[in-house]
């Protein structure tokens, strides 16, 4: 039986993977998620979690600090990874939690889907948005986008 993983970090993350949750549950596919966020015991990710009946995180990934560190990051998920073998990783946007799992899930030989929700400008202005060409070297886009930079490098 395929094993999927969701990788999520914030709150609005949870929210844009409901749906998709949902329908894992209600066609009893197995799944596991992971939380990358800074505050484990984060009082309002278990209120939104218990209210769009989303099953605590099967995991946490521990901080250091409140910084997150991409590669204790990385290291950290691929051992989970490699426990649960799931067949698909599925990530969102281009967080520093979409980094993590995308190497994460390619150090370890598996397949990443790429859920895009947000605009798609292209610049690169911003610390996350940096993160748009490495997620998209690695990962199979949800909806086929690409960023123009990984389109001329291909």
């Amino acid at each position: 039986m395929q094993k999927y993983c969701f990788v999520f970090s914030a709150r609005a993350e949870i929210v844009k993977f409901t749906p998709l949750v949902d329908e894992f549950k209600q066609h009893n596919v197995n799944f596991f998620t992971v939380y990358t966020g800074p505050h484990p015991a984060s009082e309002m990710k278990d209120v939104l979690m218990r209210e769009l009946d989303i099953p605590a995180p099967d995991y946490f990934l521990q901080h250091a600090s409140w910084v997150f560190n991409v590669m204790d990051g990385v290291q950290q998920l691929a051992a989970i990874l490699r426990f649960e073998q799931p067949h698909v990783v599925l990530v969102q946007d281009e967080a520093n939690s979409t980094l993590v799992a995308t190497l994460a899930a390619k150090a370890v030989g598996l397949h990443v889907l790429h859920f895009k929700t947000g605009p798609r400008s292209g610049k690169t202005f911003t610390g996350e948005a940096q993160n748009a060409l490495p997620i998209a070297m690695g990962a199979r886009s949800a909806d086929g986008y690409q960023p123009a930079a990984y389109s001329e490098i291909r």
